[in-house]
C-alpha cells in the first residue's frame, strides 16, 4: 500500500488528498463470493435478469453503488446484520413519509464523484450548482426523520447516518453567497460567480455593461443622424464592433466612417469612438472573466477543506437510499424479515426464488412461483441429494437456498413465509458447463477444477452447491467422481460438514442417503397424465419433496425441445429395451437399428446391440454335471469358436478402416 501511495504522490499529488486512509481487509467481516458464484447466481446483470434488478429502487448513483457493494459483500456480524434489518424495518414502518424522502433523494447530486473532479481540478459551475442543490435537500431529510420518532426506550436505527446529515453551514453559505442561480458548465462561459460576491468582479461588469449600453444608444444615433433605418452595430471575435450598412444605403454613409470589410450586399465600417469604446468592453470582459475564474477556484479550494463531511453526507444519503431501496423491494415482494443466529442451520418455510418470481410476474400473473422449503445443517440435514427430470426445479431450489441466504446476510428481507439462518463464511457454486479452449480446459476439466476448489475450502459454515457433478464424462466415470465427492464432503466422526445441495441424475447416488447419516434424499415432483388419444403428458409440479425420484424423464423434454418424431419415437423403444434388460445393457436383437433404404443391413460394421453367441452358450453349461475330462473338450471348442470369432472381427475392422 505504501508503494502504492508513493506512486500516486509522485504522479497525481493532487489525488492523495481524495484517497481514504487505507484500512486492513479481514476476511470475517463478509460472506466470501468469488466470480464463479456471482456468475452462476446471476446477481449481477449480465445479459440476463439478475438479484441485483429486483433489489434495485434507488434513486441516486451513490446509492446504486451501495447496494451493490452489499450485495457482493454480505456481513458476517450478527449485530451488524441485524441492525441493517431494523432499518429496513423502520422504513417499511414509514409507509408514505418513505415515499417522500426517495422524492427528495432524486434530486441529489453524486456528492463522491464531484469530490473526485474537485481534488483533480476540474470541477464546472454546474457541479458546484449541483452540491449547493445537495445541501438543500438535507433540513428537510431530517425535519421529516424526527417527524417519526421511535418510542422513548429505543434507539434510533438511523442514528449513525443522521449524525452525517451535518454539513457545514459555513459551506452551504460560501455557496449560497458565491455562485450565481444558474452556473453554466464552463468557466470560460463566464457567469458562474454571483453579483454581489466580489466588489471588483461587480465593477469591471459594470464597466462592460455600460460600454454594451452606449453601443446600443450609439446605435440609435447613427441610425437617426445617417437616415440608415437598417444600420445595426455588430461584433465579430475577429473584427470586433462594426457598422454594417447595406449596399443599397452606402450613399448615405459619412465620409469619416472608415471602411473595414465588404460582404455580398453589404459594407461594414468602423470610427474612432466605436474602437475606443471596444478597448474598454473588452479589456473589462476579459478582466472580468480572469477575475472570476481566480474567484471560482477559491471556491472550489475553500469547499475542499470540507471533504470529510462531504464524505460522511454522501455515506449518508447513500445509506439511506439503499435501505429505503431495500424496504421498497421488500414490500412489493411481500418479503420477510429471516431470523439470523449464530446456529448453524439454514431453514427457510415456503421460500421462493426472487429472479424467477419476478420473471413468472411480468410473463404470466396467473402463474405464481411454487414455494419451496429448505432444511439444511451440518449433522442431521448436512447433504440433501436432489433428483429428478430436467425442467423439473432442481437448478432453481439449489439456487433459491444460495440467494436467500445471500439477501439474508446482506440485511435484506426475503421471499418466504419463515426462515432462520445461520451465518456462513463462504458459498461454493458448481452450476452449468462451460469451457475455457484458450487456455487449454475441457468443459469437463473447469467443471473438475471448480469442485476441486471446493473440496479443499469448503468449512463447516460454508455452503456448497453441486449441480450434476460428473456429467462431462463417461457414465461410470462420472457417477464414480460424483459419489467420491459427496463422500468427502460427507461430515467426519463428531464434526459437523458444510451444508451441501447436491442435484443429480445419477440414481445410484441415493444409496447414499442409507449409508451415511447426514445424507437425505429429496426430488423435483412430477406427475404423468395420460390423454384421450395415449400419449402422456408430463406435468412439472416444481415442489421439492422428500425422498430420492425414480425416473429422469430424459425422453419427455426432449419431445417438448421438438426432436423429430421418428427420433423420439426410437429413443422411447431404445429406453425400453435398455430396463427390459438391465442385466446386459442394450436392446434385444428386434431392437437392432433399421436396415439401410434399399438394401439389408451393412455387413462390414460390428453389430453393438447383439450377444456374443459364446456368452450365451457358457450361459447353458452347468460345471457341476461336467467330469473333467468333458470339461475340457467343454473349454477346448470354446477357445476354437472365440478365436475364430476374433479372426472375423479384425478382419471386419480391416475392411471397415
Amino acid at each position: 500500500v505504501g508503494a502504492v501511495l508513493f506512486y500516486v504522490g509522485k504522479n497525481e499529488p493532487n489525488a492523495l488528498s481524495h484517497i481514504k486512509p487505507p484500512r486492513q481487509y479481514r476476511m470475517d467481516e463478509f460472506l466470501a463470493l468469488d466470480d464463479r458464484a456471482i456468475d452462476h447466481l446471476d446477481l449481477l446483470r449480465r445479459g440476463t435478469p439478475c438479484l441485483l434488478d429486483v433489489l434495485d429502487h434507488t434513486v441516486t448513483p451513490m446509492g446504486g453503488r451501495k447496494l451493490k457493494w452489499w450485495l457482493l459483500h454480505p456481513l458476517r456480524n450478527l449485530e451488524a446484520i441485524r441492525h441493517r434489518q431494523n432499518c429496513v424495518d423502520y422504513f417499511l414502518e414509514l409507509g408514505a413519509q418513505r415515499k417522500e424522502m426517495v422524492e427528495i433523494l432524486r434530486n441529489s447530486a453524486d456528492i463522491e464523484r464531484i469530490l473526485g473532479r474537485l481534488t483533480a481540478g476540474n470541477a464546472s459551475g454546474r457541479d458546484m450548482g449541483a452540491l449547493r442543490r445537495t445541501l438543500r435537500l438535507v433540513p428537510p431529510l431530517k425535519d421529516l426523520f424526527h417527524a417519526k420518532p421511535l418510542l422513548p426506550d429505543q434507539p434510533h436505527p438511523l442514528k449513525p447516518i443522521l449524525e452525517n446529515l451535518q454539513p457545514s453551514d459555513e459551506l452551504t453559505a460560501l455557496l449560497e453567497t458565491s455562485l450565481a442561480d444558474d452556473p453554466p458548465l464552463k468557466i470560460a462561459d463566464g457567469g458562474i460567480i454571483r453579483d454581489g460576491f466580489s466588489p471588483e468582479l461587480d465593477e469591471l461588469r459594470d464597466s462592460a455593461k455600460n460600454g454594451r449600453d452606449w453601443i446600443s444608444r450609439r446605435e440609435a444615433e447613427e441610425r437617426d443622424r445617417t437616415g440608415i433605418g437598417s444600420l445595426k452595430i455588430g461584433y465579430t471575435s475577429v473584427f470586433g464592433y462594426y457598422l454594417e450598412v447595406s449596399r443599397a444605403n452606402l450613399s448615405k454613409v459619412p465620409a469619416e466612417w472608415i471602411r473595414k470589410q465588404t460582404l455580398a450586399n453589404a459594407e461594414r465600417y468602423i470610427t474612432p469612438e466605436l474602437k475606443a469604446q471596444e478597448d474598454k468592453i473588452l479589456g473589462a470582459e476579459e478582466k472580468a472573466k480572469a477575475l472570476e475564474a481566480e474567484l471560482f477556484a477559491r471556491v472550489r479550494s475553500e469547499v475542499l477543506k470540507h471533504r470529510e463531511p462531504l464524505r460522511g453526507l454522501s455515506d449518508a444519503l447513500s445509506r439511506l437510499d439503499t435501505l429505503a431501496s431495500l424496504a421498497e423491494a421488500a414490500e412489493k415482494g411481500r418479503y420477510v424479515r429471516p431470523v439470523m443466529t449464530d446456529k448453524s442451520t439454514l431453514f427457510i418455510e415456503k421460500g421462493r426464488h426472487p429472479v424467477v418470481e419476478r420473471a413468472l410476474a411480468s410473463t404470466d400473473a396467473s402463474t405464481p412461483f411454487v414455494p419451496n422449503d429448505v432444511l439444511i445443517d451440518g449433522w442431521e440435514n448436512q447433504i440433501l441429494l436432489v433428483t429428478g427430470p430436467n425442467m423439473a426445479g432442481k437448478s432453481t431450489y439449489l439456487r433459491q437456498a444460495a440467494l436467500l441466504a445471500i439477501m439474508a446476510q446482506m440485511g435484506s428481507f426475503i421471499p418466504a413465509e419463515s426462515a432462520e439462518m445461520g451465518i456462513l463464511d463462504r458459498i461454493f457454486t458448481r452450476i452449468g458447463a462451460g469451457d475455457n479452449l484458450a487456455g487449454g480446459a475441457s468443459t469437463f476439466l473447469v467443471e473438475m477444477q471448480e469442485v476441486s476448489n471446493i473440496l479443499h475450502n469448503a468449512t463447516q459454515r460454508s455452503l456448497v452447491v453441486l449441480d450434476e457433478v460428473g456429467r462431462g464424462t463417461s457414465t461410470y466415470d462420472g457417477m464414480a467422481v460424483a459419489w467420491a465427492v459427496i463422500e468427502h464432503l460427507h461430515r467426519k466422526e463428531g464434526q459437523m460438514g458444510p451444508k451441501v445441495l447436491f442435484a443429480t441424475h445419477y440414481f445410484e447416488l441415493t444409496e447414499l442417503a442409507r449409508q451415511k447419516p447426514g445424507v437425505k434424499n429429496h426430488h423435483a415432483a412430477v406427475r404423468e397424465w395420460t390423454l384421450p388419444d395415449g400419449r402422456t403428458e408430463l406435468v412439472f409440479l416444481h415442489q421439492v419433496l422428500p425422498g430420492p425420484a425414480d425416473r429422469s424423464y430424459g425422453v419427455h423434454v426432449a419431445e417438448m425441445a421438438g426432436l423429430p418424431s421418428d427420433c423420439v419415437a426410437r429413443a422411447r423403444s431404445i429406453l425400453e429395451a435398455l430396463e427390459r434388460r438391465p442385466q446386459a445393457g442394450q436392446p434385444p436383437d428386434d431392437q437392432k437399428p433399421s436396415e439401410e433404404p434399399g438394401g439389408s443391413a451393412p455387413t462390414n460394421q460390428l453389430d453393438f446391440f447383439s450377444h456374443h453367441p459364446i456368452l450365451e452358450e457358457l450361459k447353458q453349461i452347468d460345471p457341476n454335471s461336467l467330469t473333467p475330462l468333458e470339461a475340457l473338450q467343454k473349454l477346448s471348442l470354446l477357445v476354437q469358436q472365440a478365436r475364430g470369432k476374433e479372426g472375423r472381427i479384425s478382419e471386419t475392422r480391416g475392411n471397415s478402416e
